[in-house]
């Protein structure tokens, strides 16, 4: 298995790429106050995750949604003809949000899922999110 470090010191050690993606994504959990953070591959296989409240989200409805939503981008890719999707943002009527990000790992999509309670912000921390992890599966 690759390792990596995400914003490691240069003189820590690399770690596995889940342990690294999953202290990114505890980090942007505690900062944002988001629910959840998972990250999956396109099959629906879970590789990192951070949850401080599951009530939003079930861990194996997280898994659910990975799977519908890998088939979901190329039903509208098909339908559509738009170039491959970058998000896709369920809302409900109270505010809180499910962000599905479409990233690049190891040459394959894969699948960030933010859990987003009300009034809470995401976009920024999630492109920030998105670029530490591509850049480590990149190297």
């Amino acid at each position: 298995m690759a390792h990596f470090g995400l914003n490691r010191a240069d003189n820590e050690e690399a770690l596995p790429f889940q342990e690294a993606a999953r202290r990114e994504m505890q980090g942007m959990v505690q900062i944002g106050g988001f629910a959840a953070i998972y990250l999956f591959t396109h099959e629906g296989l879970l590789l990192a995750s951070q949850v401080a409240n599951s009530s939003m989200l079930r861990e194996d409805h997280a898994v659910e949604f990975a799977v519908l939503m890998a088939k979901f981008k190329k039903v509208i890719k098909k339908m559509s003809g738009l170039s491959p999707l970058k998000e896709l943002v369920l809302e409900d009527g109270d505010g809180r949000r499910l962000v599905f990000r479409y990233l690049t790992l190891f040459g394959q999509t894969a699948l960030l899922l933010i859990v987003v309670p009300a009034q809470r912000s995401y976009r920024g921390l999630a492109n920030r999110l998105c670029r530490l992890i591509e850049a480590q599966a990149a190297q």
